[in-house]
């Protein structure tokens, strides 16, 4: 025991004071002042925040049903829906309130909804041996009663569908070039790009079939579409005067979790395409492979002809690959 001054104990002062507070008259959370001797009910106190009714849980389940995460939510307020990052042997393509969902995700990650109640969602999983791998003959081919020829302008996407031809079938289709550039977007157009593009729709004064020239840049440069719209409709009078029929291919979409790029996200290839779609002029067609690939699937696998293969989210399987070829050329022919 600790002797104080005076040869008092800490302990009998501090059962003094505890003696003379008691004797004090004390007010109570919710009630009125007391005295001395007088028996003390607490009352009314507040529940703590994790305990109130009004807040919600939203589960995210993987795909063999193990719990991913849980995040609590105020009724009626918004969450901003997470990713996931794809396997081997899957694609992440969003969520849905149903498991064992493969495709056509009912929410997509970046995507805000609201919540009024308690809710499981579990990742849809598009398994990447399920898309069908495109023969040479299955390909959508150039329709020469139409077109006079087919040209992509595009970024490192347009360069992956390129050298996919090249790799499985040893050359790009007939009546079809490709004007790309990895890395690139906007910038590049304006300084460089396009004048390969005139090269390309170069023609003699009697030819009366039109080039279809596909635009699928932005990925790069998600942030300046307005930019594009703008210099897009200039550049569609300069085209057309060309013979060109123009079409614009949705930005395609991504797994972000696999690269967690600021500057990229699966909400900014959204707000993207559907400013895009809405600003350009009539002189465009455009088409929505967007769309197509998020119910159909699609696998994230690049590194097209290389022996070290990488899965960044962004770039594409030669499967897939081709199905986008595929789905525009459809578009083009009017089909």
């Amino acid at each position: 025991m600790i002797k104080g001054r005076c040869g008092r104990t800490v302990r009998k002062a501090a059962a003094a004071f505890l003696v003379l507070w008691l004797c004090v008259p004390q007010t109570v959370y919710g009630g009125n002042t007391v005295s001395s001797g007088k028996s003390i009910q607490i009352k009314d106190i507040p529940p703590a925040a994790s305990e109130s009714k009004n807040t919600k849980k939203v589960s995210f389940y993987r795909k063999n049903g193990t719990l991913y995460k849980t995040v609590s939510v105020e009724k009626g307020g918004y969450i901003t829906l997470p990713g996931m990052k794809n396997s081997s042997a899957y694609t992440f393509m969003g969520w849905s309130d149903k498991p064992g969902q493969t495709k056509a995700p009912q929410y997509e990650a970046g995507q805000r909804i609201r919540i009024n109640g308690n809710k499981k969602l579990y990742a849809v999983m598009f398994k990447r041996s399920k898309e069908p791998d495109l023969k040479e003959s299955q390909l959508e081919k150039v329709d020469f009663s139409k077109y006079r020829k087919v040209i992509f302008v595009g970024d490192s996407r347009t360069c992956g569908m390129e050298k996919t031809f090249e790799v499985d079938f040893g050359k790009v289709p007939k009546g079809v070039s490709m004007v790309a550039r990895g890395g690139q977007g906007l910038y590049w157009l304006q300084r460089s790009g396009v004048q390969k593009l005139f090269e390309e729709v170069r023609c003699s004064s009697s030819e009366k079939r039109p080039a279809a020239v596909v635009f699928n840049l932005g990925v790069n440069d998600l942030a300046y579409c307005n930019a594009y719209i703008i210099y897009m409709n200039q550049l569609a009078e300069k085209l057309k005067a060309r013979g060109c029929k123009l079409f614009y291919m949705s930005v395609n979409p991504m797994n972000n979790a696999m690269r967690e790029s600021q500057y990229k996200s699966e909400a900014k290839i959204r707000e993207f395409n559907q400013k895009i779609k809405a600003g350009l002029s009539s002189s465009f067609t455009y088409i929505d492979t967007y769309r197509y690939l998020m119910r159909t699937g699609y696998s994230t696998w690049g590194g097209v002809g290389k022996s070290v293969r990488y899965d960044d989210g962004l770039h594409y399987d030669t499967t897939t690959y081709k199905r986008i070829y595929n789905q525009c050329m459809k578009k083009i022919n009017g089909k």
